[in-house]
């Protein structure tokens, strides 16, 4: 009689993706998220945890000012499948920055699947989008000083946010000069 065992060791594919905006580059606003087809463990078998994170990734910005590595904070879900770089933790950092090319890669020899086969597809590249602050314009149809006037135009501009359904603003009194 014959015995024998077989194992799976089918690599894992990676995936990322993003948060794109109407030109088809990455919201400044934007978490990353790698998703991979098998769980994954540390190099040797240990389980990852979030404080590993930044350390089995590496992102780099690779145009514009301020070039080079990215510090940032990163969540691994239960099942072991998708790891999320938080876009707060990019914000706060002052780290992500708009029409910028960056990089997103598995740094080497970090991680294995829990089979123990290999990851394939390590790194993404990716551009930043515009990310302009909202032009707010008003006016009113008589713009005479002490005159109330009941109607008022308000013009809302917005490159970031091209799918935005409301808006909401505060009309205070002024004094002569407002």
């Amino acid at each position: 009689a014959w015995n024998f065992t077989t194992a799976d060791t089918k690599p894992a594919n990676i995936t990322f993706s993003y948060t794109k905006r109407g030109d088809g580059k990455v919201a400044k606003t934007s978490d990353i998220t790698i998703t991979f087809s098998k769980p994954i463990v540390k190099v040797g078998g240990a389980e990852i945890t979030n404080a590993d994170v930044a350390n089995l990734f590496t992102l780099t910005k690779t145009s514009g000012a301020n070039q080079g590595v990215k510090a940032f904070v990163g969540e691994i879900n239960a099942a072991k499948t998708v790891v999320t770089i938080l876009n707060s933790s990019l914000v706060t950092l002052g780290e992500m920055t708009e029409l910028s090319n960056y990089t997103i890669a598995l740094n080497a020899n970090a991680i294995k699947c829990k089979n123990n086969a290999d990851v394939l597809g390590g790194s993404d590249n990716f551009t930043t989008s515009d990310y302009t602050a909202p032009a707010v314009a008003v006016s009113a149809a008589n713009p005479i000083a002490d005159v109330v006037d009941t109607t008022a135009t308000v013009t809302f501009a917005s490159t970031d946010n091209t799918v935005l359904s409301k808006v909401y603003y505060l009309i205070e009194a002024g004094d002569a000069n407002t």
